[in-house]
């Protein structure tokens, strides 16, 4: 059986969240949430998740590269990444919060929606900037 590669991983696991999106909508009543379809769409965005972060970082280790550059010019690359997505983990509840009382939980399931969906296509889109590293094909 043929292996997937992460950038397949990366958009399986968008494509998850997609449907767990979609999945925890309540398309007839937007301010009430349904608990059976709200359970099992986070459950498929929690998948999503969990597939999506381990093709992320080995993604951008692979882009990154093994290389002659000093180990601190990549330990700061990496820390910016890093940095920037604690960044924004720490700020999502507050726009959630704010998506919530002003959309309800139909607004806060349609931005989470739009962003998976706008990764996904910026994954598609861009996919000749997401190969490998000359040095990590030279090593495999």
């Amino acid at each position: 059986m043929a292996q997937m590669s992460d950038r397949g991983y990366l958009a399986m696991s968008l494509l998850m969240c997609i449907v767990g999106s979609l999945v925890s909508m309540n398309f007839t009543d937007h301010r009430k949430l349904s608990t059976m379809r709200t359970t099992i769409g986070l459950c498929i965005i929690g998948i999503g998740f969990v597939v999506g972060s381990r093709a992320t970082a080995n993604l951008f280790a692979k882009i990154i590269g093994i290389s002659q550059q000093p180990q601190a010019k990549k330990i700061g690359e990496l820390g910016m990444a890093l940095g920037w997505i604690s960044l924004v983990r720490m700020a999502a509840p507050f726009w959630n919060v704010a998506l919530l009382t002003s959309f309800g939980p139909f607004g806060v399931f349609m931005a989470c929606l739009i962003f998976f969906l706008t990764a996904f296509l910026l994954e598609i889109f861009g996919k000749e900037s997401l190969i490998p590293h000359y040095s990590y094909l030279i090593s495999k």
